[in-house]
Parts: C-alpha cells; sequence; structure tokens
C-alpha cells in the first residue's frame, strides 16, 4: 500500500500501454476495411475479434489494478489530510439505526460476547481488556491436535495506533504460544467508545494498515467505534489466503447482521457471559518499556 499519489508510474504506464494497443487495434481495423480484399477474409475477421476480445480483458485488468492501487492507501494517523481521507471513506460507516442503537448499549463487549456465544464460540482466556473465544473445528489431522477458529474481544477506550499495534502482536504472541489448539485463522475485534473523532480514526488506521499474515496463521481485525458509528477492518489483505478471507467477511457480515436487528431483539439485559473456570488462561500482554520506566520511577 502506499500514499495517496494521484500521479504514479506504475498507474500511467499500463493505461498508456493500454490506449496506445486500443489506438493501433482500431487503426488496423479501419485499414481492413477500406480493403474489400481483405474485409472478406474470414481468417482476418476471426482474428481481429480474438484481438478485440483480449484487449477487453487486458482492459479490465488495467482498470481493476488502476483502482486498486489509489484504494489502498496507508494512512498516516500523524497527518490530518490523511486522517480526514480516512473519516470520510463510506466503506467504513454504519447506518444511522445501527449507529443509534449501539450508543445505547449500557456493555458493547457485553453485547458482543452474547453475539459470539450464540455462534457457538467459547470463552477460553480472560485479558485485561476483555476476553478470548474459541470454535474447535470438527476435522483434525491424526496425531495432530484439534485446530479452532478464536476470536479476541477487547474494549478500550483510550486506544491509539500504538496501542492498537501492541494489541496486535500480543494477540500474536499468545495464538504462537497456545501450541495445544492451533488456530490459523483468527480475529481481533476491538470495542471502542471514544468522543474524539479524529482521535477515534488515528486509533483506526493501525487496524485499516494491518496486513494480517504472520508464521502460522493470520489475524483479522475489526475496531467497533461506538460513539461514531464506524467499523474499519484492513483493507488491504493479499498476503492472506482466500478461505482465511472469507472467514473474516463472513464473521464481519454476521456482526452486521445482529447489529441491524430490531430493538427488541438486540436490546437484552445484560448478562455477564459465563466462563468454563477449567478453560481460563492467562493472557497478559506484553509489558511496555514505559511500564518499567514508570515503575522504577515509583521506587
Amino acid at each position: 500500500m502506499t500514499g495517496r499519489n494521484w500521479f504514479r508510474r506504475d498507474v500511467i504506464i499500463p493505461l498508456l500501454f493500454l490506449g496506445g494497443f486500443g489506438y493501433g487495434l482500431y487503426f488496423v481495423w479501419q485499414k481492413i476495411l477500406e480493403q474489400p480484399d481483405l474485409s472478406d477474409n474470414r481468417f482476418l475477421s476471426y482474428l481481429l475479434i480474438a484481438c478485440l476480445a483480449v484487449y477487453i480483458l487486458l482492459a479490465f485488468v488495467t482498470l481493476r489494478h488502476a483502482a486498486a492501487s489509489y484504494s489502498l492507501e496507508r494512512f498516516n494517523p500523524g497527518n490530518p489530510q490523511s486522517i480526514n481521507r480516512l473519516m470520510r471513506m463510506r466503506r467504513f460507516g454504519l447506518s444511522r439505526q445501527i449507529a443509534a442503537r449501539m450508543r445505547n448499549w449500557a456493555a458493547p463487549a457485553e453485547e458482543i460476547s452474547q453475539w459470539l456465544s450464540a455462534n457457538n464460540y467459547k470463552p477460553a482466556a480472560r485479558t485485561p481488556h476483555g476476553r478470548v473465544f474459541e470454535k474447535t473445528r470438527l476435522f483434525r489431522l491424526p496425531g495432530q491436535p484439534r485446530h479452532c477458529d478464536r476470536i479476541f474481544l477487547l474494549e478500550h477506550d483510550l486506544l491509539n495506533v500504538l496501542v492498537v499495534d501492541q494489541l496486535l502482536r500480543d494477540s500474536i504472541k499468545y495464538i504462537r504460544q497456545r501450541t495445544d489448539a492451533p488456530s490459523p485463522r483468527n480475529l481481533l475485534i476491538l470495542v471502542m467508545d471514544r468522543d474524539d473523532k479524529v482521535e477515534a480514526a488515528s486509533a483506526a488506521a493501525g487496524v485499516v494498515n494491518f496486513l494480517g499474515k504472520f508464521d502460522g496463521g493470520t489475524l483479522g481485525a475489526m475496531l467497533l467505534d461506538i460513539r461514531h458509528g464506524r467499523l474499519y477492518y484492513p483493507i488491504d489483505r493479499s498476503l492472506q489466503p482466500r478461505s482465511h478471507r472469507r472467514f473474516q467477511d463472513l464473521m464481519r457480515l454476521r456482526l452486521l447482521h445482529y447489529l441491524s436487528k430490531s430493538p427488541q431483539q438486540v436490546r437484552k439485559p445484560v448478562q455477564p457471559t459465563p466462563v468454563n473456570q477449567a478453560l481460563i488462561r492467562s493472557f497478559k500482554p506484553m509489558t511496555r518499556q514505559s511500564d518499567h520506566t514508570e515503575e522504577n520511577d515509583r521506587d
């Protein structure tokens, strides 16, 4: 992904080649039509039709590449213009009904916990900011531990891009430590309720820029901005397997479907999700250097 630059060689040069090829094909076609002997040649007619089909396919691929190149922007949390573009992107906006409904939630994380439990995800660990849910897969390879799909549900109202990056790293570290329950497909759901829209979008840049691929699996990410009614997720997932991208898309669509339900279905008395004590595992985020500094200052 690159920054926003409208004059890019990797886009302009293919468009110039496409235009030159199209003009050359049109020129040859016109010359053939001017010659009666050539215009009646069936072989040339089939050849020109084949060239036209190839040109249409080439135009589709080139235009798709150009559109993707301009849409895959790497947002800079320290650049106000970049953050403003992120805040204006419609793909992350939720409907007004969903936004109003979420703002009435007394405990957003508990609401989403109920949704995960309804989809057969079991609480497996507690974290300082939320819980880890797991769903065991039906099949496993002989002699191998059974794989699972793992979802991290964390709530943090003081998120910034550094905290988001730290939570992503902590989640990947936890995934690698759980050799007893490997999870190639993982998802991190961050819930945030922050007044400042710019600061919320700046924190979301860490999610939107996240590629999600690491050695041993993938980690999808979503940031649910309760106060401003937006759901952020990574734009560029080209490094991830297609099946993992489908898993993330399916979970995002299911979450949106849950959020779009009528108030009578969604608004229920919030009950803490029961946790099987036998499944509780410690998930301690890595201590940042600033934390050590504060402890030394106290001493």
